[in-house]
């Protein structure tokens, strides 16, 4: 695959508009990193194409404000997404409104959207996503909040009909009369997040109306006294649902400030739903098909207070691929804090799937076995969250990314540990963003070679070479090669071999 090529934003820059580079971005048909310096941009913004795809806009050197009362793309949003692995990260969008009064500071309409470290406030909606069968949408490490019209059918977050939805480590509060999130995905992650009304005066604080599969784990939900709806998350109500019903409702705590509430998780829709360990206040409606053993009513109200995106569980830095499995599944591995909870997701064609829970030990070791089969046609990225049994969650910062060689194009995140695995060698593959021990310090990536015929950095040294990016050579044709590394700056720390 291209390289990406890097178009820079800002005063002294190549562009001096956000949109300008977008329709740059638009006309080179993608491919490229959007690099936009810190400050604020009044009016800007653009509309990616649909078909445009690996476009990354982030913010450097701090956070990137779009102040936008006029400027819309499309009549949509501030930007407006249409391609397969779109980022956003570190952008503050606030002030969208559309003259349909259905404006959204960030607006999907197919591919793979990933928001990151992103504050959506004062908006119309937070984010708008249209329906794509096989599209995908990941939320993490974000603040979105007080947006809405008060007609009703506006909000913080709403997902159409897509394949997976995944928000993680956020803080989604102070909708305005509609839902903090509502979700029509076939598949829905929802982690260790804070959803609080505070003040506002939101419907639901989930809303799956359409059913489908769902993980709804170590969460901080509160519903106002203000709320439009007495009903705090609900699930199926709406029908045409899914066909999948898996629903895992675990470890939250779920606060009514609202005497008259019901829920937890109110349930429409005939599935069962498993809950699991958590911890409610004023709410004695738990809903059909619930089994109320998952729920223990609070003595005194829990505080909602706690920052869940910056955790007590401490996540090793990458999970470890200890051996393929002869069913096509893997073991994984890694540590957390002792005696907690982890769950691993998987995210491969833009479906995100739960792999599984694990307890880890006394000293923190878990290690966990997917007897699924993993499709190395395509890039599979494991995620990982964890709770310790004082409730306190975390998530891991980074991905571990496991890829069989044929011309892919990986992409790691700034400031997280990343890990790349190689499953086999077919052809080339392509690491943009990868950061090196020496550049990055203790927070730094990691090409993990473990069972692939490498046992130590010396047997590796002599198969690099290149000189501003370095190339891996494995054999004919099988290469790995990362974007803008110069070989010279890579040691030992940046491999792993066992």
């Amino acid at each position: 695959m291209t390289d990406q090529t890097v178009l820079e934003v800002g005063v002294g820059k190549a562009f001096q508009t956000i949109n300008a580079a977008i329709n740059a971005a638009d006309q080179m048909g993608g491919n490229a990193d959007i690099r936009v310096s810190a400050g604020t941009y009044t009016n800007d913004g653009g509309y990616l194409w649909d078909g445009i795809n690996n476009v990354t806009i982030e913010g450097v050197g701090g956070t990137v404000k779009i102040v936008d009362p006029v400027y819309n793309a499309g009549g949509k949003a501030a930007i407006v997404t249409g391609g397969q692995n779109i980022i956003l990260r570190n952008l503050d969008i606030s002030g969208v409104t559309v003259p349909d009064a259905n404006g959204a500071a960030v607006r999907y309409d197919q591919g793979s959207l990933l928001l990151d470290n992103v504050h959506l406030h004062d908006n119309q909606n937070g984010i708008l996503g249209a329906a794509d069968a096989t599209g995908s949408i990941t939320i993490q490490n974000s603040e979105i909040d007080h947006n809405g019209t008060s007609a009703g059918n506006t909000h913080n977050i709403y997902i159409g009909d897509i394949a997976s939805f995944s928000l993680a480590s956020s803080y989604i509060h102070d909708a305005n009369v509609g839902h903090e999130v509502k979700s029509r995905a076939e598949n829905n992650v929802i982690t260790n997040n804070r959803i609080l009304d505070n003040s506002g005066t939101s419907s639901y604080s989930i809303d799956l109306p359409n059913g489908g599969n769902a993980v709804i784990v170590g969460n901080v939900i509160e519903q106002g006294v203000s709320n439009q709806n007495h009903t705090v998350n609900a699930y199926g109500e709406e029908g045409n649902l899914h066909a999948g019903k898996s629903v895992l409702f675990a470890n939250n705590v779920v606060v009514n400030d609202d005497t008259g509430g019901r829920g937890p998780l109110w349930n429409a829709s005939g599935a069962t739903i498993v809950g699991v360990g958590n911890t409610v206040w004023n709410l004695s409606d738990l809903g059909s098909g619930v089994d109320p053993s998952g729920y223990t009513a609070a003595s005194s109200r829990p505080s909602t207070a706690a920052t869940v995106s910056t955790p007590a569980v401490t996540l090793q830095p990458g999970i470890k691929i200890i051996t393929g499995n002869r069913d096509g599944g893997v073991t994984l591995a890694g540590n957390s804090a002792a005696n907690s909870v982890v769950t691993v997701s998987d995210t491969a064609g833009g479906v995100t799937t739960v792999v599984g829970t694990a307890t880890t030990s006394g000293t923190g070791a878990w290690s966990l076995v997917s007897h699924t089969m993993v499709n190395t046609a395509k890039i599979n990225s494991y995620t990982v969250s964890a709770q310790d049994a004082a409730g306190n969650a975390g998530s891991m910062a980074g991905q571990f990314v496991l890829a069989s060689t044929g011309a892919d194009m990986l992409a790691g995140r700034t400031g997280a540990a990343d890990v790349f695995a190689i499953m086999s060698f077919k052809g080339s593959e392509v690491i943009t963003g990868f950061e090196t021990s020496q550049a990055a310090g203790s927070v730094h990536d990691v090409i993990d070679f473990s069972g692939r015929g490498v046992s130590y950095f010396s047997d590796l040294q002599r198969m690099i070479s290149g000189g501003s990016s370095a190339v891996i050579t494995i054999g004919s044709g099988k290469t790995v090669t990362l974007s803008d590394v110069a070989a010279l700056t890579l040691t030992a720390a940046d491999f792993r071999f066992s």
